[in-house]
């Protein structure tokens, strides 16, 4: 298969899409292509001069181990039918090494199957809560409690961000929204029949709600608070349309506690994994992010990437005051730590630890130092994030 990058105007990366996910008439398939995808972010697998399968790099930045980090968001791979049956497989392969071209380390994607991803080593590195909680049994979980105020005019999104950087500044792994993004959420989830509102306390914004009415359902794309008052307004802001929908449903991230004061939590709240993601270049990678301050230490990792052979070699990680630097190892050091480019990606994201992968049978050493050294290194993260597209 022969990769190239092409215009998301392209008749095929269109046909492709309808194909697989929204059709055209839907208006997030006429959104995303007229107003969101860009030129230069769609890799095509063609055999034969024919097109036959592609996927959408999105770039992103999130906020990993004290970084920035520029990543690509995966979305939209399609297969032509006609090429099924390792075309998707060839595709990934081809991504990664143009993710590596354009300097982006990591790269993350939304599976609807997660197991379909795992042999190309994406592995689940976020989970979120699930409620689907009927409306009646908010009644004494909310709190009134400040203004709610309906997003009108692109002023209000410099108090979505405010809140949205409040409310992400406990958590790991989050996008950096730009102002542009902002406009672009807010745009398509008003083509999806959405509403956003922004409560306010004392003419500062606390927290925000986007949401839609949907068959007797409250569906909330995201809410975010700056504190348990802000919450539990937000809660009962749900609880008010109880003559709407007899459901509300919304993710929460891992650090939420709402869940332990419902009545009937079993039913109500479920673990949901999310997000899925993939180191592209470890060595570059592993420099990038940041390290606890005060460990000056080394540590030798044997990586195997059967998809990307750059990856397949021992590194050495080196850190110093809070930045690591990598070097490539030659021979095989007895402890040196093994593991797959999958498992070292779950303990940078800090979703496992060392010592979790360990047990696991996903990382092996004889050296129960460097194990511990893992452990300080790359301490367990709360992740969240929210992005669709």
């Amino acid at each position: 298969m022969e990769f190239r990058l092409t215009d998301p105007r392209d008749e095929d990366v269109k046909w492709l899409w309808d194909y697989c996910f929204e059709k055209r008439e839907h208006p997030f398939f006429r959104w995303y292509f007229s107003r969101y995808s860009q030129e230069g972010n769609v890799l095509a697998g063609y055999t034969d001069g024919k097109m036959a399968a592609c996927l959408h790099l999105n770039p992103c930045d999130i906020f990993l181990r004290g970084k920035n980090v520029p990543v690509s968001y995966i979305v939209g791979l399609g297969v032509m039918p006609e090429a099924r049956g390792g075309g998707a497989g060839e595709l990934l392969r081809g991504a990664l090494e143009e993710m590596r071209r354009r300097g982006h380390w990591v790269s993350i994607i939304m599976p609807a199957r997660a197991g379909t991803y795992y042999p190309y080593q994406w592995e689940l590195c976020y989970h979120q809560y699930h409620y689907s909680v009927a409306a009646e049994d908010l009644r004494t979980l909310g709190e009134k409690g400040g203004t709610f105020r309906l997003f009108s005019n692109p002023q209000d999104i410099a108090e979505l961000d405010s809140v949205y950087c409040r409310f992400v500044a406990s958590k790991h792994g989050y996008t950096k929204r730009s102002r542009g993004y902002w406009h672009h959420m807010a745009e398509e989830h008003a083509l999806d029949n959405g509403y956003i509102y922004i409560l306010e306390n004392a003419g500062q914004a606390e927290g925000y709600i986007f949401y839609k009415l949907h068959q007797g359902k409250l569906l909330v794309r995201e809410m975010a608070y700056t504190n348990r008052q802000a919450l539990l307004g937000l809660v009962h802001f749900l609880y008010q349309h109880r003559s709407q929908a007899k459901t509300a449903e919304w993710n929460a991230p891992m650090d939420d506690w709402l869940h332990f004061l419902l009545p009937d939590p079993k039913r109500a709240v479920t673990l949901e994994p999310f997000m899925a993601a993939r180191i592209v270049d470890a060595a570059k990678a592993l420099a990038t992010v940041g390290y606890p301050a005060g460990i000056d230490a080394s540590v030798a990792m044997d990586i195997e990437d059967e998809q990307a052979p750059w990856n397949n070699r021992i590194l050495e990680l080196t850190t110093s005051g809070g930045t690591g630097r990598v070097s490539v190892t030659s021979g095989r050091p007895s402890d040196a730590v093994r593991l797959s480019i999958g498992a070292l990606t779950q303990l940078m994201f800090g979703r496992l630890s060392a010592s979790e992968l360990a047990q696991m049978g996903r990382m092996h050493t004889e050296d129960s130092a460097a194990l511990e050294l893992l452990d300080r290194l790359f301490p367990k993260c709360n992740n969240y994030i929210n992005e669709y597209y």
